[in-house]
């Protein structure tokens, strides 16, 4: 058995989903107050580097998220998240 039974998946699933609504929201906020990219990147605490945003500006996902999570440790499923919120 794994470190949490379905319930508390659930519960991490669900609180994760509340999280990127909120963060949704703060963003929205932020913009609204005319903050900068660079503003926002820094309150977000970016960790994208630029060589995966060029990857992904250059239609390349499936690298990215490969550079994403070498560079970061993350995951697969969080490095696509954060690749794919780009």
């Amino acid at each position: 058995m794994g470190l949490f039974d379905a319930a508390s998946r659930s519960e991490v699933d669900r609180l994760k989903a509340r999280v990127r609504r909120l963060e949704g929201v703060a963003e929205a906020l932020a913009r609204l107050a005319g903050l900068s990219e660079q503003h926002l990147d820094e309150l977000r605490g970016d960790q994208v580097s630029p060589a995966v945003r060029q990857l992904v500006l250059g239609g390349r996902k499936i690298q990215a998220i490969k550079v994403h999570r070498e560079e970061t440790g993350l995951g697969l499923k969080e490095a696509k998240d954060e690749v794919e919120a780009l």
